[in-house]
């Protein structure tokens, strides 16, 4: 949380979705998975505006991880289904690679 905190004062993009990503990691690791559901969907969010689809597709995985794990397997599918869909707007978009 520290550390999210002072990435967020300095205005640091990346440090607050590394930071969210790995806080987020702790959290399921002690079983609070609300809390990492949360964490990994600010650092996707975050890594978005970046445009850094490596850290949007470990944040995904981590997430829809939580949700297997709860029992909440189309919630799962469906955060899969959001970086094709994602991915595809961009690849329509005018002006992106």
């Amino acid at each position: 949380e520290e550390s999210r905190h002072r990435f967020s004062e300095l205005g640091d993009t990346s440090g607050i979705a590394q930071a969210c990503n790995l806080a987020g990691l702790i959290a399921a690791a002690r079983g609070d998975d609300t809390a990492a559901a949360a964490l990994y969907e600010e650092c996707i969010d975050q890594a978005w505006r970046l445009e850094n689809r490596a850290a949007v597709a470990l944040a995904l995985h981590n997430l829809a991880y939580v949700e297997q794990r709860q029992g909440a397997l189309d919630r799962a599918i469906e955060i899969g289904a959001r970086v094709l869909d994602r991915e595809a707007g961009r690849a329509q978009a005018p002006g992106t690679p």
